[in-house]
């Protein structure tokens, strides 16, 4: 791609990339007309893939909560928040099953690379209500709970 163009266009810049293996080189003047050139590799994934994996350690936590193997819920939870989340539900001891079920639908997601926050609803009493859950992922790659 080359363009040529005072400051940043309105549009954006847009760059199709044909091979995972090149890595794009960025060639740009600074004010005094020298030549600055910077090649980074970049990370390109599906957002719909990313999307499906979130949404999937949530759904996997809710099925293990639904059938009140609360062990296996934790683990997709983060080692700072296992104590807590365990706290809550062996307090809620049998009535967690029944809980989980209410815990509302999946409204949106947004993530980065790294973190991903999960937007809920449920109506309660006729009033919309909404709540986030915060995922990250760990440095094994997986994906859990941090807080919700």
């Amino acid at each position: 791609m080359d363009m040529t163009t005072q400051g940043m266009p309105a549009a954006g810049v847009v760059a199709t990339y044909s091979g995972e293996t090149v890595p794009p080189r960025v060639t740009f003047k600074d004010v005094r007309q020298r030549d600055l050139q910077a090649t980074k590799q970049v990370h390109i994934i599906d957002p719909a893939d990313k999307y499906d994996l979130v949404k999937g350690v949530f759904s996997d936590v809710m099925n293990r909560l639904k059938a009140g193997s609360n062990s296996q819920a934790l683990n997709l939870y983060f080692g700072h928040a296992r104590d807590t989340y365990e706290d809550v539900f062996n307090k809620l001891g049998t009535d967690l099953p029944t809980i989980a079920n209410q815990f509302g639908t999946v409204e949106s997601i947004t993530f980065s690379r790294s973190a991903a926050q999960l937007t809920l609803s449920r109506i309660v009493e006729g009033a919309k209500q909404i709540f986030t859950i915060q995922l990250m992922r760990g440095q094994d790659g997986i994906w859990r709970i941090d807080s919700m």
